[in-house]
């Protein structure tokens, strides 16, 4: 059995997603995962490869970040087109992969996610994947720029928990379908709000502007 991740961030660098599916991995012990970034196949030749190692694997753990309360654009295409070769493939005797999804958003309150887990369990049940069920992670970026911080660490271990029942069904998947779960880091909102100013100021600072130029409007006349 082997798990196909994809990495649904239009980030070409490191990003939140990567960093999700590299702690997913880690708790699915030995066994064989790979990672497929879809911004790197929208128009690469090759494409098809890619979308045989997602129909041919075991499982499909989609993971990406909300944007506008629903799937990035670039993932969105790469669905279409996904679905395009499954519907023009002759897929005879293919066993068609369990499917699950980890979306994440930038704002405290991963309930936020829910539409966007939506999304991906119709695409899955259009295209005769297995839904299993999908995790909504709020604060994400949060969760990535405090990486020193391990995962299991109480204050994020509503997250952890929620990757490690991901995890479980895939060794072992339960008889019933999970209800999608939502999860945060152990911190209240006003809190995350005040890392997030302090975070602007530093980096406002950083790139050599005064903290009075962050409340600046060039584009609206006076």
């Amino acid at each position: 059995m082997h798990v196909c991740f994809v990495n649904g961030s239009p980030k070409t660098g490191e990003s939140t997603s990567h960093y999700f599916i590299k702690n997913i991995e880690k708790m699915l012990a030995d066994m064989p995962c790979v990672e497929i970034k879809a911004i790197d196949h929208l128009q690469n030749p090759n494409a098809q490869e890619a979308f045989s190692a997602i129909v041919k694997a075991d499982v499909v753990v989609f993971v990406f970040p909300l944007y506008i309360d629903s799937i990035p654009s670039s993932l969105l295409e790469f669905l279409y087109v996904l679905e395009s070769y499954i519907n023009s493939s002759e897929l005879l005797n293919i066993k068609m992969p369990r499917c699950y999804a980890v979306v994440n958003e930038g704002f405290y309150g991963g309930t936020q996610n829910i539409n966007a887990l939506n999304n991906i369990q119709y695409f899955c049940r259009s295209v005769g994947f297995h839904w299993r069920f999908g995790v909504g992670i709020g604060a994400g970026e949060y969760l990535r720029s405090t990486k020193d911080i391990p995962l299991n660490h109480k204050s994020k271990i509503k997250v952890y928990n929620q990757f490690k029942k991901i995890a479980g069904d895939i060794l072992m998947p339960s008889v019933s379908i999970e209800t999608d779960n939502f999860a945060d880091p152990q911190m209240t909102k006003r809190f995350f709000m005040l890392m997030g100013a302090i975070s602007w100021q530093l980096k406002a600072k950083k790139n050599g502007l005064r903290l009075s130029q962050l409340k600046a409007k060039p584009f609206i006349d006076n």
